[in-house]
C-alpha cells in the first residue's frame, strides 16, 4: 500500500511542476487584447473603453471617445451623407490589423473613392461579443 502512496505523490508533484511550467511559458506570450481594452457595462457585460490605445497581435488599436474602433471625427447629420454602422464581434473589430486595414474602413474608402459618395462607415465591433450583446 505504501508504494501506491509514493507513486500518487510523485504523480501529483509531476502534475504541479508541469502546470507551473505551462503557466511560465504562457505568461510570456503576448496577450491578444490589452486587459484595459474594455470596461464593465450593466447590460452587455462589457464595452470598449473610450480613449484606449494599445496593440493587438502587433497592430495598433485606438478606441475613440465614443467607444468605437475609429478615428476621432465629426458625425455629419446631413441628408446627403450615407452612414453605415457595422455591429459584430472580433471579425468586425479587426484584431491584428490596423484600423485602416479593417473591412469597415476599406468600405468607407471605396464608397468615397469609387462611388463618389459622402459616406461614413462606423466600426461598432467588440471582441467576443455575441448576438445577444450586440
Amino acid at each position: 500500500m505504501r508504494i501506491w502512496v509514493v507513486n500518487g505523490l510523485v504523480a501529483l508533484a509531476s502534475l504541479v511542476v508541469a502546470l507551473a511550467a505551462c503557466e511560465a511559458v504562457l505568461s510570456q506570450l503576448p496577450a491578444a487584447f490589452a486587459p484595459d481594452l474594455a470596461r464593465i457595462h450593466p447590460e452587455r457585460r462589457y464595452e470598449l473603453r473610450p480613449g484606449h490605445e494599445s496593440r493587438s497581435y502587433g497592430a495598433a488599436v485606438h478606441i475613440d471617445s465614443r467607444g468605437t474602433r475609429d478615428a476621432e471625427r465629426e458625425i455629419r447629420l446631413r441628408p446627403d451623407c450615407l452612414r453605415i454602422g457595422f455591429f459584430g464581434d472580433s471579425m468586425t473589430f479587426g484584431p491584428g490589423v490596423t484600423r485602416e486595414e479593417t473591412f469597415v474602413h476599406r468600405l468607407e474608402e471605396r464608397l468615397r473613392r469609387d462611388a463618389g459618395l459622402d459616406a461614413q462607415v462606423f466600426n461598432f465591433g467588440v471582441p467576443s461579443y455575441n448576438t445577444r450583446m450586440e
